[in-house]
């Protein structure tokens, strides 16, 4: 059986609200993992991590070590004028710190990635969770890369990354190539900061290797408490 682990995290502005919901959001997907881990992102080493979570802290002087060891320019003043800029809500650094920070720790087969408002709404009572489904797409679709729940629309392969919730090989994101932007922003695409993002990034990756990001059916729903 394939071993999975769970990921969130919180930075000072949320991270009252997250820690509050950490346990219940990671109980909606309905899937027993193997670890889970909550990253502290800039927050005091005093806080109390959430039952069942292993916890790692990332501060600032970690920065650097971290981006520069996966192949990423850090600082990078491009990507971080593109994203304004340290204190910035979608500055580059502080969407890709959280996720690499985990990948650096995980052991297991595969990792669901969960951003700390994103939690699995909607899940067939009696049928498998979206994590047993994203499992067997990613061993039977070599052309698949990353699968997430629903966000809207019917299920369907995608050019296009999100990070707020997927999941993903672990080998095959260690192994990947961060390839760094060129400038060039995609025509009818998303929004700016997306190029610095951890999802543009994974976006880049599988535009170069032709692979895709899965989105399962509306069965397999997800929300973002941010817009509910």
């Amino acid at each position: 059986m394939k071993t999975v682990s769970y990921s969130t995290f919180c930075c000072p502005k949320d991270q009252d609200r997250v820690l509050e919901r950490a346990r219940e959001h990671a109980d909606s997907h309905r899937y027993p993992f193997d670890a889970k881990y909550f990253v502290f992102q800039r927050c005091a080493e005093s806080l109390v991590c959430p039952e069942g979570f292993n916890p790692i802290h990332i501060h600032e002087n970690d920065y650097a070590p971290l981006l520069n060891g996966f192949g990423i320019q850090y600082p990078d003043p491009v990507l971080s004028e593109l994203t304004h800029g340290w204190g910035a809500p979608h500055f580059f650094a502080h969407h890709l710190v959280n996720h690499l920070s985990v990948l650096k720790q995980a052991t297991t087969d595969y990792i669901a990635f969960a951003d700390g408002d994103c939690f699995i709404k909607d899940t067939p009572a009696d049928g498998p969770s979206w994590i047993d489904m994203g499992i067997e797409i990613l061993e039977n679709n070599p052309d698949v890369f990353v699968v997430c729940p629903n966000e809207g629309g019917p299920g369907r392969r995608e050019t296009i990354m999100s990070q707020q919730m997927f999941l993903i090989d672990r080998k095959k994101f260690l192994g990947m190539e961060f390839i760094p932007w060129d400038g060039t922003f995609i025509d009818g695409g998303p929004f700016q900061e997306y190029y610095g993002l951890l999802e543009g990034w994974i976006g880049r990756f599988m535009a170069k290797r032709g692979l895709f990001r899965y989105v399962l059916p509306p069965e397999w729903r997800y929300w973002h408490l941010a817009y509910h």
